[in-house]
């Protein structure tokens, strides 16, 4: 009687999550650029924006996937490949050929931050400054080739922060949940003293770009890609989804989710 219930339980489990992995099966890889807040190990565990975001979708699923923290220049050549299953990335052109869209989480905005001493209010006005920025993203596709600036590509944002507070910069580029990442002290081992945050003028916020989950086109995991396109419906899961923005401290991410026609307001 009990193997008879053991194999009901096991019938009911296929019906309801569609597939159910063998034990030798590689699990789905989600694909983590590795930048800070997004994605960083810590003391030997894998954390960040996009690694929370995975284990809520593992809930919200009853799945067991993997995250790999990696250069973006091996996560798209992992996707092309197959390597990765799974991504985070913006809607782009750019992107569009090595993954398939599945779900919008949220958006967020591409931040200059200017100085107090010389304030920087409007793209326009970067004409002729010094500015740092990392090597790839929005501000080098689509507003670097409009300006002239003095232009300096930056491996990490620690030291953008270290240039800007040396003198050494007008202005840098980082995407907003960077800037309040820093802002909040959530970065191990880097910290800016409190009182030389009021050395940086308010971030001039230039675009809202959509953040979206994708496929790679060449992943045997089609199937879970159609459950992760229905978890919006899934109140729990944009509940927990609400919460990882709220903890990365950007929590109006997902405004734009349900005000398509507006930008959000700055917080």
């Amino acid at each position: 009687m009990k193997s008879f219930l053991l194999v009901l339980a096991l019938f009911a489990s296929v019906i309801q999550f569609g597939v159910v992995a063998h034990a030798d099966e590689p699990k789905p890889q989600f694909a983590v650029i590795d930048w800070f807040p997004f994605g960083y190990v810590e003391g030997g565990r894998k954390k960040g924006l996009f690694v929370d975001v995975v284990s809520e979708i593992d809930k919200a699923l009853s799945s067991d996937s993997d995250v790999v923290i990696a250069p973006i220049t091996r996560v798209f050549r992992g996707l092309d490949t197959g390597e990765f299953d799974f991504t985070f990335s913006y809607r782009s052109e750019a992107y569009a050929k090595h993954l398939d869209y599945v779900l919008d989480i949220g958006c967020l905005r591409p931040t200059v931050i200017s100085m107090v001493n010389k304030p920087i209010n409007y793209v326009q006005e970067l004409n002729g400054t010094r500015i740092a920025y990392p090597p790839v993203g929005y501000f080098v596709r689509r507003i670097l080739p409009t300006i002239s600036v003095d232009g300096i590509v930056v491996p990490n944002t620690q030291v953008m922060f270290k240039m800007a507070l040396r003198g050494r910069l007008d202005a840098f580029v980082i995407n907003e949940a960077i800037w309040e990442a820093f802002r909040h002290d959530l970065f191990p081992g880097f910290k800016i003293p409190k009182e030389r945050w009021t050395e940086f003028h308010t971030p001039l916020f230039t675009e809202i770009q959509r953040l979206s989950l994708s496929v790679s086109p060449n992943s045997h995991y089609q199937e879970m890609a159609q459950r992760i396109r229905t978890l919006m419906k899934n109140a729990s899961f944009v509940q927990a989804l609400q919460a990882v923005f709220i903890k990365h401290k950007i929590p109006h991410a997902m405004q734009c989710l349900s005000d398509t026609d507006k930008l959000y307001a700055a917080p």
